[in-house]
């Protein structure tokens, strides 16, 4: 008997590292840091997570009562994941009896995907999904902010906010060619997303998704403040704040999503090579929106 669960659960490992440098002198501050995230599938064979962060605060006093921001943001994100929730491992494991060595493979090298039925008929090897499968998502965001205040030495405040997000997300499916996968043909069994006929000759695939997202958002903000007894010697315990701003936003976000299949026999192989290529879909998605505040107390 084979315990399926030692077979494949391994120990997970998370790696932190931080590094951070700040300082001010006089009327400028500053603070520059960086950070990585790495870890581990608490699955074999199934990838991982890693996450990379550079951020920088800077600020300074131009004029007296003009203060300028700047916060900056670098984040750099890869996913190789095959099974990110690890439920479909699972339940493959869970709905398998114990006699089935999901390690062995056959004369060729390769792993079986189904055992038969006295194994259990939910039952199948992740191994052979791991094998012939990969994912790669990629993600990068980078985050721009601007702040500008100017106090006047009575009454009122300007402030403008300025920041644009800018986000490129690649993610990509990778199927390799299973034609010569005995137990595959054998069960008539193939692992793809679009391939409407698989069949051991077509099997394959790629699938490309991309994503982009751009959003921009301008603040400005007038702020004017008065007290009665202090700015005009009135004998009148009133105070008064009146806030007008305008917001504008603006977003254009672009998808691209095309695969291929039926793969080439060989390795490595792109989806220029493969025998059909699909655009799933490609358009430009933009939006924009304003608005006006007037508040008085």
């Amino acid at each position: 008997f084979y315990d399926h669960y030692k077979m494949f659960f391994q120990k997970g490992y998370v790696f932190n590292n931080s590094i951070a440098i700040s300082g001010n002198k006089e009327k400028i501050d500053f603070l520059i840091s960086a950070s990585t995230n790495k870890q581990n599938s608490n699955f074999k064979n199934n990838g991982g997570f890693e996450r990379s962060n550079l951020t920088s605060n800077f600020g300074v006093e131009i004029l007296k009562n003009l203060k300028f921001r700047s916060i900056s943001q670098l984040v750099y994100t890869k996913n190789t994941l095959n099974d990110p929730t690890g439920r479909s491992i699972l339940y493959q494991l869970n709905n398998s009896r114990a006699f089935a060595n999901y390690d062995q493979k056959d004369a060729d090298g390769n792993y079986a995907h189904y055992y038969g039925d006295a194994v259990g008929v939910n039952g199948e090897n992740p191994n052979y999904i791991n094998q012939y499968s990969s994912t790669l998502a990629r993600k990068v965001d980078v985050i721009q902010n601007f702040n500008l205040n100017y106090k006047f030495p009575k009454f009122l405040e300007l402030d403008a906010k300025y920041g644009i997000n800018y986000q490129a997300d690649q993610t990509k499916y990778t199927y390799e060619n299973q034609e010569f996968n005995v137990n595959a043909a054998d069960q008539e069994f193939w692992i793809g997303n679009y391939n409407p006929n698989a069949s051991a000759e077509t099997t394959g695939e790629i699938d490309d998704i991309s994503d982009r997202t751009t959003f921009q958002n301008f603040i400005a903000t007038a702020t004017i403040r008065t007290d009665f007894e202090k700015d005009f010697n009135l004998k009148i315990p009133i105070k008064t704040s009146t806030q007008i701003a305008y917001d504008f936003r603006k977003e254009v976000y672009t998808r691209q999503y095309a695969y291929g299949y039926d793969a080439p026999v060989y390795s490595p192989w792109n989806a220029s090579q493969a025998g059909v290529y699909k655009v799933v879909s490609d358009f430009r998605q933009p939006s924009a929106t304003y608005g006006i505040l007037v508040n008085q107390r």
